[in-house]
């Protein structure tokens, strides 16, 4: 599935699976390829449709994956059925990195969150992931520009112990602070989201079986309605508007 593209929205992603983004995030910690790796969904549609920065940043350079059921909808409506991608969670396609990574001596460095989701975190990974080899955890204080959390990065840890830089700052914040730390580390950097708090057990996953329905977004929303709700209200229906736009626009270089 490697190299094929769909446009959503007017952001290209990646039509693969887990298993390949897995690999394909594998090849550029073995090779040291500085990229940027994002995974996209509904809100970060949303979020590029109202900040032209945002959207420049996601249209060129760097990786998408499609994290969330309505993107891979979307994605999928014009593909035949042989060539449909699926989703790559997020979550999951961090714990399947750090377990296949073993067998590579890949060496991660987590950046974000808090320093107890942090120290929370290794400790659970080593335990899960006997032979796991953590090069550097930060987590910066906060800072008012991207500039200046970017130099509060990289002033605090060394990132040439790593491979592969994981970042979890929220989105769109990780997503401008991975595109950096990418260049000036010469690694490759992934904007993970709440992929730390999952695997650190400070915040309960959705089970199996919600994650597989499209759903997760539902669950997530009763677990935190005060600091999600816009999210998922506000977001999806921005969502929705930039896919119909896009379908408009796909009509119309048809006609």
């Amino acid at each position: 599935m490697h190299g094929r593209r769909a446009v959503v929205g007017a952001i290209p992603f990646e039509v693969t699976d887990l298993r390949c983004a897995c690999d394909q995030v594998l090849d550029y910690a073995a090779n040291r390829i500085p990229i940027a790796v994002r995974l996209g969904n509904a809100f970060t549609i949303a979020s590029a449709a109202s900040d032209p920065q945002y959207m420049r940043l996601l249209a060129h350079g760097g990786v998408n994956f499609p994290d969330g059921a309505p993107v891979v909808w979307a994605m999928n409506r014009n593909l035949p059925r042989r060539a449909k991608g699926s989703r790559v969670r997020g979550p999951s396609l961090f714990a399947d990195v750090l377990d296949k990574g073993r067998s590579q001596g890949i060496r991660h460095g987590f950046i974000g969150t808090t320093q107890q989701t942090l120290d929370n975190l290794v400790k659970v990974s080593h335990i899960r992931y006997p032979g796991l080899r953590v090069g550097a955890t930060y987590a910066p204080p906060f800072a008012k520009s991207h500039n200046a959390l970017i130099e509060s990065i990289t002033s605090a840890i060394d990132l040439l112990e790593c491979d592969l830089v994981w970042i979890a700052l929220g989105t769109p914040k990780q997503d401008f602070v991975a595109e950096q730390i990418a260049k000036i580390s010469g690694r490759p950097c992934v904007g993970i989201g709440a992929a730390f708090d999952f695997a650190a057990g400070q915040v309960k996953e959705a089970p199996k079986i919600i994650q597989s329905t499209g759903l997760e977004w539902l669950y997530r929303l009763s677990q935190d309605p005060k600091r999600l709700w816009k999210r998922y209200t506000v977001g999806n229906i921005a969502f929705a508007r930039q896919v119909l736009i896009s379908r408009k626009i796909d009509r119309s270089d048809e006609i």
